[in-house]
């Protein structure tokens, strides 16, 4: 989460996904299932690998085979959001830290009053 905040924020300062610049540095991919995704990443479109994989994929079977198309697709991406990468600047660490810490505070709590022990 540290990470995906780090590039959330890289993204925002530098102006990307905006109508002018619909471009990322986020390419994510659906590797098992989607039910952890962090809910930040939800809306971006992401390579469908769910049905390619699996923790018996033998060497050389089709799905393996479609696995790799698959992902020789979705490199490109990939390739091109390290192409247009900026280059670091230290304050998006903390830009990033910010950005994480406020998710929290933006979360009311459910309880309003101690809890009775008895």
């Amino acid at each position: 989460m540290r990470e995906l905040q780090h590039v959330l924020s890289r993204e925002r300062a530098c102006g990307f996904r905006t109508a002018q610049n619909p471009a990322g540095l986020i390419v994510p991919a659906y590797i098992h299932d989607c039910e952890d995704f962090p809910n930040q990443v939800r809306h971006i479109q992401a390579a469908q690998l769910q049905p390619y994989t699996s923790v018996r994929l033998s060497k050389g079977s089709i799905k393996g085979e479609r696995l790799d198309d698959e992902i020789r697709t979705w490199v490109h991406d990939v390739a091109r959001a390290i192409q247009s990468a900026p280059v670091w600047d230290p304050c998006w660490t903390e830009q990033a830290v910010t950005a994480f810490l406020e998710q929290f505070d933006a979360i009311a709590p459910a309880q309003t009053s101690p809890p009775y022990l008895a």
